[in-house]
């Protein structure tokens, strides 16, 4: 009897360690690797194609899931109460990684789409489209993981670098997930790409005028609330900050937004 008990406990235990969500996000990385050009665009019609061929076969015992539709699974699949017990890191990157890959849902179940803001009604935006169930239903659109879950709840002015409305101007995609061990250094990492690309951000130490993304403008009161001021947050990532007084005479223009699909032709 007892040796039925403890093979039944040493059962469950498998069990429930066996569909333990997966932190490092493997299959998210699998897929940027292969669909996301040098340029961060994503090829679009081949990931359409492939995950589409992947749901018509005859015969469903043959068919192996597509890596992307395996992952979008994974992420709806955590309960509220598993991810209560993540830690901060690994409920971040959770969210982002979400957020990311369900934007690229949203723009393969609309394909093809020239843009984003094509997607939704006269009186729905695209973000507010209910397109899938995030823990146990609490999230159902785009919206909710970036305004009510990421920003008033991390508080960390890096995230506009790192969550990806799928268009040109929206700073690129990273080529692999966020993960909870490396999480600082990729969000960090995500800021200097972003300020360095002279598409998205035209910064220059001979000019006291910078023309930096409209995202800046957007969301100034979360680069002044969470890292001193638009300013003061792009000299953090220069290789020599700005002093207090070179601070003050930078004058700030904004480039006009690029709502183009980002998607590689």
């Amino acid at each position: 009897m007892r040796f039925l008990v403890v093979n039944f406990l040493m059962m469950v235990l498998l069990s429930s360690t066996a569909f333990a969500f997966d932190h490092t996000h493997k299959e998210w990385t699998s897929v940027l690797k292969e669909y996301q050009t040098k340029k961060g665009l994503l090829k679009y019609k081949k990931l359409k194609a492939d995950t589409d061929k992947s749901k018509e076969s005859k015969d469903a015992k043959k068919t192996k899931i597509h890596v992307f539709n395996s992952y979008i699974d994974s992420v709806q699949a955590v309960s509220f109460k598993e991810y209560s017990s993540f830690s901060k890191n690994e409920k971040m990157a959770f969210l982002i990684n979400s957020y990311n890959a369900l934007t690229v849902k949203l723009i393969l179940d609309n394909y093809p789409v020239k843009s984003i803001k094509k997607i939704g009604g006269w009186f729905t935006k695209p973000w507010s489209v209910e397109f899938f169930s995030l823990l146990d239903g609490k999230i159902k659109s785009l919206d909710p993981i970036e305004h009510e879950w990421i920003r008033p709840k991390f508080e960390d002015y890096r995230i506009h670098a790192a969550v990806n409305c799928a268009s040109f101007s929206c700073p690129p995609l990273r080529n692999e997930a966020f993960v909870a061990s490396r999480l600082d250094k990729q969000l960090d990492g995500q800021m200097v790409a972003w300020l360095k690309d002279q598409n998205r951000n035209q910064i220059s130490l001979k000019s006291n005028t910078w023309t930096i993304s409209k995202i800046f403008d957007w969301y100034e009161g979360d680069f002044k609330k969470w890292g001193g001021g638009v300013v003061n947050v792009i000299s953090k990532y220069m290789k020599k900050p700005l002093d207090p007084e070179a601070s003050k005479k930078i004058k700030i223009k904004y480039l006009n937004y690029n709502w183009d699909l980002n998607e590689a032709k």
